[in-house]
């Protein structure tokens, strides 16, 4: 579980928007449903206590990241666990 005091300093440090960056250069405008996203992947040797390691990416960003280190996307409670690509 990621500290109160942790996700606050991410939230603030993303200004509130999600941080991904296309090839391009452009940064994802969202600023709606909002997930604190682990650069190292906890199952990877990642921690949530040290806020240069997290970062904030909209619902949509977070499944592409979950789907590029993982290679499936986690699902919701009410849905199965995993779904493979």
């Amino acid at each position: 579980v990621i500290p109160l005091k942790i996700k606050r300093e991410v939230f603030k440090k993303a200004h509130f928007q999600c941080q991904y960056v296309s090839p391009q250069g452009k940064r994802c405008a969202c600023k709606t449903q909002l997930e604190i996203n682990h650069i190292i992947p906890i199952s990877q040797g990642g921690t949530h206590d040290d806020v240069e390691k997290l970062n904030l990416l909209c619902a949509s960003h977070n499944k592409y990241y979950n789907l590029e280190t993982h290679g499936y996307i986690y699902k919701s409670k009410n849905q199965s666990h995993k779904q493979n690509f």
